[in-house]
């Protein structure tokens, strides 16, 4: 089976449409600017259950999974482990995962009304690298909307350039990171890597900014 790979300017767009949907009456006329509730988006905008599973990590190598249950309503499959795991980010960027497999991929996946079934037809995805690529793609642009990361990163970083107390260089980036991961309650690694991203490529206008002495962020790179 060959699943259908989405450009990334499909995903962020298919990401900001469910947020602005999700979200319509709290942000009319944006996407939210904190931290995204994704337990509220899967369950009650998506109609996504949770079937919790011991030790599905061990068994399977993942912590989640999209299928049916047996009344054939979509459900996401997750590693019970995962609940009470110290690191919530984890928990949070493995729902917006199977989110975006959910909106993403699920005319393929819909078939599996057992773990059987859905490991079965993981395993089935000739293009898998693709399809994970995707979903962890959407999973990003889900709780780390550009839109928002794009607003808190600027006033953050006038924020820390002025004053008695400016940071500079690589001390201004690592204290952004942190305000960025309480924010929008993600790991630092995420938010390193969502900084990078298009279309904004923050981090390389942090770096411009740092570089030539600037007060505030240049605007997007054309």
């Amino acid at each position: 089976m060959i699943v259908r790979e989405y450009l990334v300017r499909e995903i962020e767009e298919r990401a900001e449409t469910l947020l602005r949907d999700v979200y319509r009456h709290v942000y009319p006329y944006t996407v939210p600017v904190t931290a995204v509730d994704i337990d509220w988006v899967a369950e009650y905008a998506l109609g996504l259950s949770f079937r919790p599973i011991p030790a599905l990590r061990a068994r399977f190598g993942v912590d989640g999974l999209l299928g049916r249950d047996r009344r054939g309503q979509p459900v996401i499959v997750i590693d019970t482990g995962l609940f009470d795991h110290p690191n919530e980010h984890r928990y949070r960027f493995t729902i917006a995962e199977e989110v975006g497999h959910y909106v993403l991929h699920f005319r393929h996946l819909s078939k599996a009304t057992s773990l059987e079934d859905a490991i079965r037809l993981y395993l089935s995805i000739e293009n898998w690298k693709a399809a994970e690529a995707n979903a962890r793609r959407f999973a990003a642009a889900l709780l780390l909307p550009m839109q928002s990361v794009e607003r808190q990163a600027a006033g953050i970083y006038a924020g820390l350039r002025d004053g008695p107390g400016a940071l500079s260089g690589q001390e201004l980036i690592d204290r952004l990171v942190a305000l960025l991961v309480k924010i929008f309650n993600v790991s630092p690694e995420a938010v390193r890597y969502r900084l990078t991203e298009y279309p904004a490529r923050l981090m390389d206008r942090i770096q411009t900014a740092l570089k030539e002495g600037l007060a505030t962020l240049p605007p997007r790179f054309t």
